[in-house]
């Protein structure tokens, strides 16, 4: 027992009268001692520091056990108390919150302990449990735990005796533990970055592509608790947990049948497997704002995109007879794929239960079928909407050669159907304007002949695409000038327009001849007036 004891020593000696000598004896110390057996626990440090590991903010409690054994002959009352160490760079300690009703209170500390006062016996052990609550912010919490000592009898203690002080007292030395946590922000590592799709409507809604696997783990050393949150046009189909999930969880097996609202538990070094779909969003037909739209029900059908190859700048190519005008499609095969391509972007959140998020971006390339059409002009080849056959006479039929490509790396079906001119607003022209051109033109597809009216055109598959020939004809029986509208469509994809216009008379100077011979033409059978 610590204190300043006082004794004598009596000396007898024959012969002569006893001898008595004072004896003063001062014991340091504390009868109570700190178990070395606690996790976490540093005696390198002064005081002795106990660590735990970094926990996210807003989790469940950890708990240490600390062991307290008195070797003294009376009990020990133990006395705990939690302090937050000060900081130089703030101008007080005080841990102040303000609570709802306005009052300014002092803000509980990440570190408790329980039970928080006891009584320890003489040979005997004391447990005491010091729990770690990460707090809401981010970072490290430090605090001092100190252990306030006494016994049931006061005694002098030692330093106080050598100053010439004989204050009596029960408190024992206290015994200092420094408490040091990391809240950090949870996560889950994930398996992908980003989860990409590459789909296409040309592909079965149930194929492998449509289907991915995002794989979680809790590298963290504490329970987590939280949600997933999959936006449309993503769906969550279900998870596989290695560990089962709560009862309030659906099961079947290891994988569970969850929703927004479902809470999954993954504790540390545990994994889930969570199956995500893409469901590609439907498209409505006529849709405002799209740039050439073909948005009669005869032009597109339901699962086709409305959109038409955008307005270009006209170019002649061709013969002096013959022009083909550039409309409508990108400049290369390279801006055609790109044309075609559309990426849907979402995120996957993970919201926890202290109310943190984090993030998976999810993302959808969708590859739409697209076709061009071009036609060699001797220096290249240009992409083209339009064809003119020029003026010609009824007894000389045209023809032109064009190209059908696939710039793409998916099917091309393609079927071509005529479009009523009165239902064909050409880009950058009034409807006006556009009935006024077709009261001057005669819309009769017949005279337009082509040389295929469907097929299929197969993927580039990462190479330049494939020509394939397509001739068009110009045969009018009467004379006219004829304009029609025909529709490349595109089974999924965009469709394509192609306007052919082209004059027929009966002017012998129109008769198609070698210009050499252009002085013969009036000696030609059945041409002169």
């Amino acid at each position: 027992m610590w204190g300043v004891y006082n004794d004598e020593l009596r000396i007898q000696v024959d012969g002569l009268s006893d001898f008595t000598l004072p004896m003063r004896l001062g014991v340091v110390g504390c009868p109570v001692r700190l178990h070395d057996a606690t996790l976490g626990l540093s005696l390198r440090t002064a005081p002795p520091t106990v660590t735990w590991a970094p926990a996210p903010h807003g989790a469940a409690s950890s708990h240490k056990t600390i062991r307290l054994t008195n070797h003294g002959p009376e009990p020990a009352t133990v006395d705990w108390g939690v302090y937050e160490p000060p900081d130089s760079s703030r101008l007080t300690s005080a841990r102040l919150a303000v609570a709802s009703d306005g009052r300014v209170q002092l803000r509980p500390c990440a570190f408790s302990v329980q039970p928080r006062t006891a009584v320890v016996e003489p040979g005997k052990e004391g447990r005491f449990v010091v729990s770690f609550a990460p707090p809401p912010l981010v970072g490290p919490t430090d605090c001092r735990l100190v252990a306030h000592l006494a016994h049931p009898h006061a005694v002098v203690p030692a330093a106080r005796d050598r100053r010439g002080l004989d204050a009596a007292t029960s408190e024992h030395p206290p015994i200092e533990l420094a408490l040091h946590a990391d809240a950090i922000a949870p996560g889950l590592e994930l398996s992908e970055e980003k989860l990409q799709f590459e789909v296409s409507p040309v592909w079965p809604e149930d194929a492998p592509c449509y289907t991915k696997v995002l794989t979680m783990r809790n590298a963290q050393a504490s329970v987590l608790r939280f949600s997933l949150a999959v936006p449309a046009p993503f769906v969550l189909r279900g998870v596989d947990s290695s560990c089962p999930q709560a009862s309030r969880v659906q099961q079947e097996g290891l994988r569970a049948v969850v929703s927004e609202a479902s809470v999954l538990e993954l504790p540390p070094r545990e994994t889930l497997t969570a199956t995500i779909s893409f469901v590609p969003p439907r498209k409505r037909r006529g849709r405002r704002g799209v740039p050439n739209a073909a948005s009669d029900a005869d032009a597109l059908s339901e699962h086709e995109d409305a959109s038409s190859v955008a307005p270009s700048q006209a170019t002649g190519v061709g013969s002096e007879r013959t022009s083909v005008a550039a409309r409508t499609s990108p400049a290369n095969a390279q801006d055609a794929a790109l044309f075609s391509r559309e990426e849907i972007e979402e995120d996957l959140a993970i919201a926890f239960a202290n109310g943190s998020v984090q993030t998976c971006p999810l993302a959808a390339l969708v590859t739409k079928p697209f076709m061009q059409l071009s036609r060699s002009d001797g220096e290249g080849r240009a992409f083209c909407g339009a064809v003119s056959f020029g003026v010609h006479h009824v007894d000389c039929p045209q023809a032109v050669e064009l190209q059908l490509s696939n710039p793409t790396e998916v099917d091309v079906h393609w079927s071509c159907k005529h479009l009523p001119i009165a239902k064909h607003v050409p880009p950058g022209m009034t409807a006006r304007r556009a009935a006024e051109l077709a009261a001057e033109t005669i819309d009769r597809p017949e005279v337009f002949l082509l040389g295929q009216r469907e097929g299929s055109i197969a993927p580039k598959r990462g190479r330049t695409p494939a020509l394939h020939p397509l001739s068009v004809h110009f045969h009018a029986a009467e004379a006219g000038r004829y304009r029609s509208v025909f529709v490349f469509k595109v089974r999924h994809g965009a469709s394509v327009k192609l306007e052919l216009t082209g004059e027929a008379t009966y002017n012998e100077e129109d008769y198609d001849a070698d210009p050499r011979e252009r002085h013969l033409q009036l000696m030609l059978p059945g041409t002169l007036s």
